[in-house]
């Protein structure tokens, strides 16, 4: 059983390293943290650490990434990589140098991620899902402590338990992290609480978007627009959801520029395989719902195509 392997492979080394991808949404922290969480409970020897960048959102609720992590650690360490399928979007390149990779993904495989100690698996709403499942399968002690940034990540990759990645096993695992007694509640509230600036400028984008002619629809927001509502980059890209659920439009996507001139792109669908256009520009993510960053607002117009040529088919 995979998820055997795995914990045997975490007892071996008294160092682990938890990595995840860049920009981390409520899976990969959620999943780092419940991670470290459970092998500090049942390993109160090891060293773990996560790494990446740090979070302003998810790190008012949850730790803190761990800074100034010597190279030297990381070379004598496990690293395990979670909720990202290439080697170019995890967040802190020096985990190639670990003693030994191990990836835990969700989304399609693309590459190994320098050694051959995958556990890639479609079929999860979640990484927080899988971890959840190893959890389950080598009998960890679950406790409001680990549970709730696992289910903080179910909840938001799965949509509320909406998205068609949900299974029953999702509901069990969920189950064993409510039994818990997490304050769920207050997780919510935090998760889907908005201030007057944000409803204003979903109300923005959903009054604004455009339709391509084979109803993809789209935001396109510059820098301008960021500031005239007060929004960030992540959080101008991330509120693509505010499009969905929209009849005659299959897919729907926001592109938002960045400091750099670059833009954050956020695809999203009711089927088509968006992840496959978001892989063409570099970037990845799940069947109905993936990501990419593109060069200039120039490719716009490219990435708005391809969406559109998709879309003829739904």
């Amino acid at each position: 059983m995979v998820t055997k392997s795995i914990w045997k492979k975490i007892k071996e080394y008294d160092t682990i390293t938890i990595f995840r991808h860049i920009f981390p949404d409520g899976d990969a922290i959620g999943s780092q943290i419940g991670l470290k969480r459970m092998i500090n409970k049942m390993f109160p020897k090891k060293k773990v650490y996560c790494l990446g960048s740090q979070s302003s959102y998810w790190g008012q609720i949850f730790d803190a990434m761990d800074e100034e992590v010597p190279l030297e650690v990381i070379k004598d360490s496990l690293a395990i990589v979670l909720d990202v399928a290439t080697k170019n979007r995890v967040d802190d390149e020096r985990f190639i140098e670990a003693k030994e990779i191990l990836k835990i993904d969700h989304h399609i495989y693309v590459e190994t991620l320098g050694h051959n100690i995958d556990w890639v698996d479609t079929s999860f709403c979640a990484c927080c899902e899988m971890i959840t499942k190893i959890a389950v399968d080598n009998k960890v002690k679950l406790d409001e402590n680990i549970a709730l940034p696992l289910y903080a990540g179910m909840v938001t990759d799965s949509g509320r338990f909406l998205y068609s990645s949900t299974s029953f096993r999702t509901f069990e695992l969920a189950n064993k992290l409510v039994a818990t007694g997490i304050d769920f509640v207050n997780l919510y509230s935090f998760i889907y609480a908005q201030d007057i600036e944000s409803v204003k400028f979903k109300g923005y984008c959903q009054s604004a978007f455009k339709l391509t002619e084979h109803g993809v629809g789209y935001n396109i927001i510059t820098k301008e627009i960021q500031e005239q509502f007060g929004v960030t980059t992540n959080s101008g890209a991330g509120v693509v959801n505010v499009l969905s659920n929209i009849n005659g439009v299959p897919i729907w996507v926001h592109f938002a520029s960045k400091e750099d001139g670059t833009v954050k792109v956020e695809m999203r669908s009711s089927g088509a395989p968006v992840n496959e256009v978001a892989a063409k520009y570099g970037g990845g993510g799940h069947k109905q719902a993936a990501g990419c960053v593109i060069e200039s607002l120039d490719v716009v117009e490219n990435v708005l195509h391809d969406l559109d040529e998709l879309a003829k088919g739904v």
